[in-house]
């Protein structure tokens, strides 16, 4: 497992590269834009160059750089406005992705209100679809959610749906945040427990989509549908789950970011360091 975390784009998209080298992450996420905001912005050809120098000089793949969607995205919205603007964030970002040489694109599938859940998976894979047609390279990561309210994408189940509503297409793929998954009711307090829903989301949806993986402790219960985020071995999960991650087989060679709380001014290279330490690996269920 490669590890890493979220990185901050203030000052400049190709400091996050920066940012991440000086506290030697393996691979990182960030934005291309304030998320909590619908501006798209253009991105300059000096950007886009400069960005792409850094990452070289930095040492990073493109297979080891995510970006994550504004966090306003709703594909799947009953308000028509809303989730065109959705659709039309989820491609300027795509494009971006692209331009910038990023693989995989983050997204939530959002909560499609009043309509019934199968008509939110049906505009989720619709938004998938033109995405991918907008763009050329990049591969759309849908997000597992903690299934709060009314919001979709919290059982393996309903992202299978929306992956197999797009016609499986190769550029579709899975990012696993363990926060959300404790939250939505996957029992992953221990190693055994951890192992059979690892076991289901390979059945389910298969390993070769798992591109991308969120490691976050739960400061809420098991089943709570609440989302909040907590520091590793700080939260309701543990440390066993994360131990037995960093070592497992299936994990090999996937990226693992960080999305943790932090304090003003802190960076995760304490935190990432803890997570080194869980090697060598402990014995398998």
């Amino acid at each position: 497992m490669k590890l890493g975390a979220h990185q901050s784009i203030a000052g400049g998209l190709h400091l996050a590269p920066e940012r991440a080298r000086r506290i030697d992450l393996a691979c990182f996420q960030m934005f291309t834009k304030a998320p909590q905001s619908w501006q798209e912005p253009d991105l300059t050809d000096a950007q886009i160059q400069e960005f792409r120098r850094t990452c070289a000089r930095c040492g990073y793949d493109r297979l080891e750089m995510a970006v994550h969607a504004s966090y306003l995205v709703n594909p799947c919205s009953a308000n028509e406005t809303t989730r065109e603007k959705a659709l039309q964030a989820l491609i300027a970002d795509a494009r971006r992705c692209d331009a910038l040489d990023i693989a995989y694109l983050v997204f939530h599938p959002g909560s499609p209100g009043k309509h019934e859940q199968e008509e939110g998976l049906k505009r989720v894979a619709e938004a998938i679809r033109h995405t991918l047609a907008a763009s050329e390279r990049v591969c759309l990561l849908i997000e597992n959610t903690a299934g709060s309210g009314r919001g979709i994408g919290h059982s393996f189940e309903q992202i299978a749906e929306m992956i197999d509503q797009t016609g499986a297409h190769r550029r579709i793929g899975v990012c696993f945040d363990t926060a959300h998954a404790f939250a939505a009711g996957y029992p992953l307090h221990t190693v055994k427990d951890a192992a059979l829903v690892f076991a289901e989301l390979d059945r389910i949806i298969g390993y070769e989509r798992l591109k991308w993986m969120h490691l976050n402790d739960s400061r809420t219960g098991m089943g709570s549908r609440v989302d909040r985020h907590a520091r590793i071995g700080e939260g309701q999960i543990g440390t066993a789950l994360f131990k037995w991650l960093v070592n497992a087989p299936f994990a090999k060679g996937i990226c693992a970011t960080l999305e943790t709380p932090l304090e003003k001014n802190e960076t995760y290279e304490k935190d990432v360091l803890r997570l080194r330490k869980l090697k060598p690996a402990i014995k398998r269920p």
